[in-house]
C-alpha cells in the first residue's frame, strides 16, 4: 500500500506541473501507464478522481502543486477499485 501511494503521489506531483487542465490529464495518464496501470485502469482512476474533486480543487491542486495527503490516499484506494 506505501508503494502505491508513493506512486499516487508522483503522478498526481507531475501532472500538477502544467496549469491547463487537459494538461493535467494527459500527464496524469501518461505518468499511470508508465507505472504499469493500463489504458482502462488509468481512465477510470483519473474519472474517480475528477468526479471525486471536481475540476476547480484539482486546478486549485495544480496551482500550488501541493495536493493534499487525502487526495494521494483517495487516487490510491480508486486506482485499486479500478484494478478489480
Amino acid at each position: 500500500m506505501y508503494k502505491l501511494l508513493l506512486i499516487t503521489g508522483a503522478l498526481l506531483l507531475s501532472a500538477c506541473s502544467r496549469s491547463d487542465f487537459a494538461q493535467f490529464k494527459s500527464d496524469f495518464m501518461d505518468g499511470c501507464e508508465r507505472s504499469g496501470g493500463t489504458e482502462y485502469v488509468c481512465n477510470c482512476t483519473f474519472d474517480k478522481v475528477e468526479k471525486h474533486y471536481g475540476k476547480e480543487k484539482i486546478e486549485h491542486f495544480q496551482k500550488t502543486q501541493n495536493p493534499p495527503i487525502s487526495m494521494l490516499e483517495f487516487t490510491g484506494q480508486a486506482r485499486m477499485e479500478c484494478m478489480r
